[in-house]
């Protein structure tokens, strides 16, 4: 969850711990946030073009360097499940949504200076990932608890931080919570598995040390964190102001002249260190009563050090310190109280809503207690012992839960489109509440026919983004008009009903029929696939679903939908893993999520970030990349809720099918872009020849690519293909959207009005 600023406040200013962490730890125990650290290695990535290549790279060189730590015993992940609808605040919704929007502009909007343009064109604020990517990075951990004895993977059914802390006791993570919970030690910081071949985790925040720093019984901790603020709670200056009538000026002066005197003797002179010896060394000069002390504090070091009058950061740091030990000060005074008697003084402080924060209060430091069964919580996490029996072997994907909760709910979230023009979620939105359905039924009936049960029905509250009136296009006056106002996640109430007939088959291929009706692909040509090549069978009937949704759509202007292209670049996709050159040369399937030796563009091809900059002054509204940007997340999209479903009905419990269920197999942006860009110098209305393009596309490293192989993928192209269109019209029908998201389609190029049906 996360103390805001707490993580680098301490880093900075806490100096006694460094002379006690160099002594020798053996057995480490270490315990890793998993998602917190996927989103650190999120921001090393790069996601125009995104590449799962080199983000499995990422992944395995981090992890590695995780295994190699010296004295390792155990090597622990701990993946968040259900979250506390409590803390889905509005702001975190808005943080994504500037995100995207920053990442789409400083992409699609570069400006002529090469130093604002897409040369680092990373998520600069808020990683936002695709449900693929970290489905992947899941999966990945969990094929490496195979073959790595010291790594463990863990799914609590409850909030993952406490789960952690509890574990960390038990056993003797990366988020600022834990310096607040009750444990033998804090790491900080996991960020430096990315510069270093063997973390240093020898800073380490030990209870006894943090309990010295603050000047307070651990017990206050909890306290101490809700008033910084975190997801419960939002920063309360106005409350920190007015706990100030409970300081105790004689107890505070004898902690600062302490805290002055011990930073005096540490004779440490970095920065940090020297603002904050400034900070007490001015207290302790101009003390009179505290309230005065912090405001002369103010004052003084801006004549001391003018160089912070003009320097918003290091304006924002002072404020960031005196917060904090306004805080401290608050707790150090009345210390001696009971907790209850406290809370009454932090109440009594509060003007607007006093019972709306005492329940957010009350949420907070219940988060903080470790051993707090929490039996409310429980009650709303009704999960069959069948589904959590998945869930702790890692066959369903966690997200998921928060579905089958009492009050079920679903987040889409955001992630890279044209933020402004559409929604990528709008093209699954039937196939949610088809797999919101089978969900609840498979966590209520199990699998197989139980006549025991009746007619249920459930409701489920979807956030979905909206643009409002200000947001349709790219004219509404961006610097006037905030991300708040142009975008908002609106909840939905969808009503699943499900007759007590509907039943989950427990027969393997019942459930495979099932999975295709959902997807328009129950036809005998698909299933054979299962007999054959079952990794295929995941990309067909997503692509077939895609291209039934958009022929459907009523509307229509100029645009494309690029199907023959996105096929190719699926089969390009695929020699990473089960198209690769080694599979086809050893004649056998693989379970790895990566392989050495996939096409590789050629280097001339390959599209720079230069070379995208001066494609992007030629072209100022960026159409084709917008196209291929909002086809892809659509695509990514169809492939997550795919995922989902094979999940739900235990197809995964077939080895291949669980390996296939990350879906990271099937797209490879910048060979889309590439197919796309070589298919122009071709005839409108010719189709694509596999061996001929992939031949002027692509290399193998230390491969020559052998004509056989060639024939070997336009094999599966043309199969893919014929069951895209099988049960269809005879001609392909090139879908081709336009960047405001709109569509028509084309038989060869003749328009057909889809309105005069």
């Amino acid at each position: 969850m996360g103390v805001q600023r707490l993580k680098s406040y301490i880093n900075n200013n806490i100096i006694k711990i460094e002379d006690k962490n160099k002594e020798t730890t053996d057995n480490i125990v270490l315990i890793v946030d998993g998602t917190c650290l996927f989103y650190i290695i999120g921001k090393e990535l790069i996601y125009f073009f995104f590449d799962y290549k080199k983000a499995l790279q990422k992944y395995e060189e981090i992890i590695n360097n995780l295994l190699h730590i010296d004295n390792l015993k155990k090597l622990i992940f701990v993946v968040d499940t259900v979250e506390d609808l409590s803390k889905l605040k509005k702001k975190r919704f808005e943080n994504k949504f500037k995100s995207v929007y920053g990442l789409k502009e400083k992409i699609f909007k570069p400006d002529k200076e090469k130093h604002n343009c897409i040369y680092k064109y990373k998520y600069f604020d808020k990683y936002c990932p695709s449900p693929i990517e970290f489905n992947t990075y899941i999966h990945y951990l969990y094929l490496k608890s195979k073959e790595e004895p010291k790594l463990e993977l863990k799914f609590p059914s409850y909030e993952a931080d406490r789960y952690m802390a509890k574990l960390a006791v038990e056993e003797n993570g990366d988020d600022s919570d834990f310096f607040i919970y009750d444990i033998p030690g804090y790491v900080s910081s996991l960020e430096d598995v990315n510069k270093v071949n063997k973390p240093d985790i020898t800073k380490l925040y030990t209870t006894k040390l943090l309990e010295d720093y603050f000047g307070f019984n651990k017990k206050l901790f909890p306290l101490f964190a809700s008033l910084s603020g975190n997801d419960y709670i939002p920063l309360m200056d106005d409350i920190i102001e007015k706990l100030e009538k409970y300081y105790d000026d004689d107890i505070i002066k004898d902690y600062i002249k302490n805290n002055n005197d011990l930073l005096n003797k540490k004779g440490i002179e970095n920065e940090n260190n020297k603002i904050y010896k400034s900070f007490y060394s001015i207290l302790v000069k101009d003390f009179s009563s505290i309230h005065k002390s912090f405001d002369s504090f103010i004052k003084m070091f801006k004549e001391i050090n003018t160089e912070y009058n003009n320097n918003d950061n290091k304006q924002n740091y002072l404020k960031e310190i005196l917060k904090f030990e306004k805080i401290k000060c608050f707790l150090k005074c009345n210390e001696k109280k009971d907790q209850g008697s406290i809370i009454k003084m932090i109440l009594e402080c509060v003007s607007e809503n006093k019972d709306e924060f005492k329940n957010s209060l009350s949420n907070s430091l219940s988060h903080y207690k470790i051993d707090n069964e929490q039996n409310d919580e429980k009650d709303s996490l009704p999960f069959s012992e069948e589904i959590l029996d998945n869930l702790n072997h890692g066959k369903i994907n966690s997200d998921l839960f928060n579905i089958i909760k009492k009050e079920g709910y679903y987040i889409c979230a955001q992630y890279l489109e044209i933020i402004d023009e559409g929604n990528c979620y709008d093209v699954t939105d039937e196939l949610r509440k088809e797999m919101y359905k089978l969900l609840i039924c498979r966590n209520e009936k199990g699998i197989g026919e139980n006549p025991m049960y009746e007619d249920i029905e459930k409701t489920i509250t979807e956030y979905k983004r909206h643009n409002n009136k200000y947001g349709n296009n790219d004219n509404s006056g961006d610097d006037k008009i905030s991300i708040e106002i142009k975008y908002e996640m609106k909840p939905s109430e969808i009503t699943i009903k499900i007759p007590k007939e509907f039943f989950i088959p427990s027969n393997h291929e019942k459930r495979l029929e099932l999975y295709l009706e959902i997807f328009d692909s129950n036809i005998p040509d698909i299933k054979k696939l299962d007999k054959s090549d079952k990794f295929l069978i995941p990309l067909v009937s997503s692509l077939r679903y895609y291209y039934k949704y958009y022929n459907n759509q009523k509307n229509k202007i100029s645009s494309k939908l690029f199907i023959e292209e996105l096929i190719a670049s699926s089969i390009a996709a695929l020699t990473l893993t089960y198209l690769n050159i080694n599979c086809y040369k050893n004649n056998k399937d693989t379970s790895s999520l990566i392989n050495k030796n996939r096409l590789e563009i050629k280097e001339h091809l390959k599209l720079t970030p230069q070379k995208i900059f001066r494609l992007m002054k030629k072209d100022v509204d960026n159409s084709r990349f917008k196209r291929e940007t909002q086809i892809l997340a659509e695509f990514r999209n169809v492939l997550a809720i795919n995922s989902n479903i094979m999940q739900i009905l235990k197809l995964t419990d077939d080895t291949e099918y669980r390996n296939i269920s990350t879906m990271h197999h099937y797209i490879w942006e910048q060979a889309f872009d590439r197919i796309i860009f070589e298919k122009k110098k071709i005839q409108y209305n010719k189709h694509i020849n596999i061996q001929n393009l992939f031949k002027n596309l692509f290399y193998i490293d230390k491969f020559k690519i052998e004509e056989k192989y060639l024939e070997y993928l336009d094999e599966k192209y043309n199969l893919v293909k014929k069951l895209i269109l099988n049960n269809r019209n005879n001609d392909m029908i090139s879908l081709r959207p336009n960047y405001r998201g709109k569509f028509v389609s084309c038989h060869h190029g003749k328009n057909i009005n889809h309105n005069k049906r």
